[in-house]
């Protein structure tokens, strides 16, 4: 949950946007495009072939991973991309256990 709250506060998504990301929405950069992408990943929030739209009602929102002084987050990415099962859901929790728990912590 720890890793939920990081990525979602340093990509600025809402909840439920963080907790519907799937492997599938989890891209590295490839070698062919180019040195200054070497270690970037990109989140997908929305993709097209989930039918689901975002709050603003968009698809295929993609945020970029890996910016200098972001190398936390990046390693947070990968981790999470590298124990998600293909096509799986990257957490194994759902919304009202998330906010149950985040409740415990502010009070």
């Amino acid at each position: 949950m720890a890793a939920r709250v990081v990525l979602q506060t340093s990509l600025y998504s809402r909840p439920s946007e963080t907790l519907e990301l799937r492997e599938n929405g989890i891209l590295r950069s490839r070698p062919e495009a180019g040195r200054a992408c070497v270690g970037r990943w990109a989140v997908v929030f929305a993709p097209a072939e989930s039918g689901r739209t975002t709050k603003t009602g968009q698809t295929d929102d993609a945020v970029d991973v890996g910016a200098c002084g972001r190398e936390r987050v990046r390693d947070i990415v990968a981790a999470l991309n590298d124990s998600a099962l293909p096509g799986g859901s990257v957490f194994d929790f759902d919304l009202p256990s998330y906010e149950r728990e985040f409740r415990k912590f502010i009070g």
